[in-house]
């Protein structure tokens, strides 16, 4: 008999819903009421932030329902990541999703962009250069005097400082805040290493916006892959990630059920960028959609 997989879906109100009384072993309906009799009980505290998946638990409890956010396990998780294409996606339906230092080595809609710019990146014992129409330069020289917060970012994609790894691919958990997030809608139509390289190098981002086509990667990763903000590889289990990624949808539904109450309830930051460690990439069967 096949092992039965959980997937997070966080590409809606429903697939969320879906996901969570899966892993729950509840039905949909069921969960929803709960969630909602749950709400109806904290209306005081609806604009505080102070519900959580652990005091659902024990509403359920009292509420003579039972169950285990200690042993729920998600096996894969969906992750949306935000870029744009000069190539009708041909590179990505090809070779998948790659990391930024080997995207700027091969041959790539970005690479090949760059070239015609007459702007080429090499690395020597591990140590990034760019080269701008002939002349030669570690990263750390670029000019981005005022920029330098751009020129910070450059740094840290491209530089392994000794245990420290490289960056690897954002995304984000829902679909809803890759479309919404107002941080994000910069890199809409230019990847945001163009973004900051462009002020170091100006107007070199120019063609690529004029040229490009803003889309949104559905992906599929398995749960070790996934890191949460702020994890810096600290390798969490499958376990405490599944928890969190169970408690990121638990506040997604709480949030949206509450606002049949008040309107401008948050209670989740829109600003929660999961990644795929450097060195995982995406294989082109794992991009699932591209919205």
């Amino acid at each position: 008999m096949c092992k039965e997989i959980y997937i997070f879906d966080g590409t809606n109100l429903l697939s969320v819903e879906k996901s969570l009384s899966k892993v729950l072993h509840l039905s949909s309906k069921k969960l929803h009421n709960l969630i909602n009799m749950y709400l109806l009980g904290n209306l005081p505290n609806l604009n505080n932030s102070n519900l959580s998946l652990q005091n659902f638990h024990e509403y359920c409890k009292g509420n003579n329902v039972s169950i285990n956010i200690t042993a729920l396990h998600f096996d894969n998780v969906f992750f949306f990541h935000k870029t744009s294409l000069i190539d009708d996606g041909i590179f990505l339906r090809e070779k998948g999703l790659l990391d930024l230092d080997k995207l700027l080595i091969i041959s790539s809609p970005l690479s090949e962009y760059l070239k015609q710019k007459g702007v080429e990146f090499f690395f020597e014992n591990e140590i990034p250069y760019i080269n701008i129409k002939g002349k030669i330069k570690p990263i750390k020289d670029l000019p981005c005097v005022n920029a330098k917060s751009s020129k910070t970012r450059i740094i840290a994609r491209l530089t392994k400082y000794g245990a420290i790894p490289l960056e690897g691919i954002s995304g984000f958990l829902f679909l809803q805040d890759a479309k919404n997030n107002a941080t994000y809608q910069r890199i809409n139509y230019v990847p945001e290493f163009l973004l900051d390289l462009n002020d170091c190098v100006e107007g070199i981002s120019n063609d690529w916006q004029n040229a490009s086509k803003q889309v949104i990667l559905k992906c599929e990763v398995d749960i070790e892959s996934w890191c949460r903000p702020g994890d810096y590889y600290e390798q969490e289990s499958g376990l405490e990630k599944s928890i969190e990624i169970a408690t990121e949808g638990f506040l997604f539904l709480a949030e949206a059920f509450a606002r049949q109450f008040f309107f401008n309830t948050s209670l989740r930051p829109s600003d929660y960028y999961p990644f795929l460690a450097h060195g995982t990439g995406l294989t082109a069967n794992r991009i699932k959609e591209f919205i």
